[in-house]
């Protein structure tokens, strides 16, 4: 049974970038926050592209900027969709 994924297996990796970027989707309201993201040691920037929340897509930058703070700029929206840095 050792060669079967397991669902915790196959979710951690999306979890775990959530986690860390602090991306808080909210379909219902067409609503995407990120709240204090982190890139871990290493990684000065990082981009994710067609991320569904409801019926629309993003695309997001975030990019380590100085006091080791790290900021987000929406690349691209198809639909209606709210970001929000809080």
């Amino acid at each position: 049974m050792a060669c079967h994924p397991q669902a915790w297996a196959a979710g951690s990796v999306p979890y775990m970038l959530t986690a860390l970027l602090g991306v808080v989707p909210d379909a219902f309201a067409s609503r995407l926050d990120v709240s204090r993201p982190i890139l871990p040691d290493g990684v000065d920037w990082l981009e994710l592209h067609g991320l569904r929340v409801g019926q629309a897509r993003v695309g997001l930058r975030f990019e380590r900027g100085s006091g080791n703070t790290v900021g987000v700029t929406v690349l691209q929206t198809e639909g209606k969709l709210d970001v929000r840095q809080v």
